[in-house]
């Protein structure tokens, strides 16, 4: 073989494997628009969330059908989010699906509680003087490994306040493993 055709061979080989990349990451990001969307309907049904709710949250008493109520109208120009509450008792929980990596999410769900709990504060019978709990589980999505959770308290302390940021992350699969 000349030196001619060796670069032709290798040419191709090359060619064959950027195919065979490109073939995969399109493959990858179908898995993951499935994810998507399967997370999504999922989150939208209500006893599939009881399900996801019951078994990753471990609560003592299960939360039963008819006390879970959405209150995703609160919260209606946060495209990505759901917000349900626990009847009969001041706990919202906000399920935020993330497909990137984002240092200031910590923050922008810091807001998105207080908007619940302003919420509350202006059109609830104020029963106590306590504010609503609010419970954050972000669902990872995205194709970076995100290992982390982030817990910022160690960055930012309001220990006279008693406000300690942090979130649950958990990533996609592990979520449809819980509906499973």
């Amino acid at each position: 073989m000349d030196y001619t055709n060796n670069k032709k061979l290798e040419n191709i080989k090359k060619i064959n494997y950027l195919e065979e990349e490109k073939e995969n990451y399109i493959r990858t990001d179908e898995i993951l628009e499935k994810e998507q969307i399967k997370i999504k309907e999922s989150l939208k049904n209500k006893s599939k969330i009881l399900k996801f709710l019951n078994s990753y949250l471990k609560l003592s008493d299960p939360i039963e059908k008819n006390n879970l109520e959405d209150c995703s109208n609160i919260i209606q120009k946060e495209k990505e989010s759901f917000l349900y509450k626990i009847n009969g008792k001041e706990i919202y929980i906000l399920i935020k699906i993330s497909n990137a990596k984002d240092n200031n999410l910590i923050y922008k769900i810091f807001n998105l509680a207080m908007e619940i709990i302003n919420y509350w504060n202006n059109n609830m019978m104020k029963k106590s003087l306590r504010y609503p709990i609010v419970i954050p589980i972000v669902v990872y999505t995205g194709k970076e490994d995100w290992k982390e959770n982030y817990d910022f308290s160690r960055y930012i302390n309001y220990e006279n306040n008693g406000i300690y940021l942090h979130y649950n992350l958990i990533k996609a699969k592990q979520f449809i493993k819980y509906l499973d």
